[in-house]
């Protein structure tokens, strides 16, 4: 088992900063860009999506910290000689990524670079 403990670290810290690092994200019928966090904070008051804005990238961010953790777990797993958890735990990070990014470029292809392990 010698998956490289560098990849997760980096897609946790990735995955931790969804929310500042952002995407490109647009609100409402003029489709006003608010492509992060900061961005979504920064909208004028008078902005009528203002707060999808906000709730969105709120979103992004619990959800980013929480898969950060199930990267967290996995990693540890690992450690451990436990791939089974390993897997289990970027199983969970990959199925919450998809509700931003169907693709799943965060955890994806480490999930699969894991079942290559067992």
């Amino acid at each position: 088992m010698n998956y490289p403990v560098d990849k997760l670290d980096q897609a946790i810290n990735e995955a931790s900063n969804w929310a500042v690092t952002g995407w490109s994200m647009t609100f409402g019928s003029r489709n006003v860009a608010a492509n992060s966090l900061k961005e979504a904070q920064e909208l004028k008051p008078s902005f009528p999506n203002k707060a999808e804005a906000l709730s969105y990238w709120v979103d992004v961010d619990t959800v980013g910290k929480e898969t950060a953790s199930h990267g967290e777990k996995a990693k540890a797993a690992l450690q451990n000689g436990d791939v089974n958890s390993a897997k289990n735990s970027l199983y969970l990070a990959r199925y919450l990524e998809k509700r931003f990014n169907e693709t799943t470029p965060t955890w994806g292809p480490i999930y699969v670079a894991i079942e290559d392990l067992s």
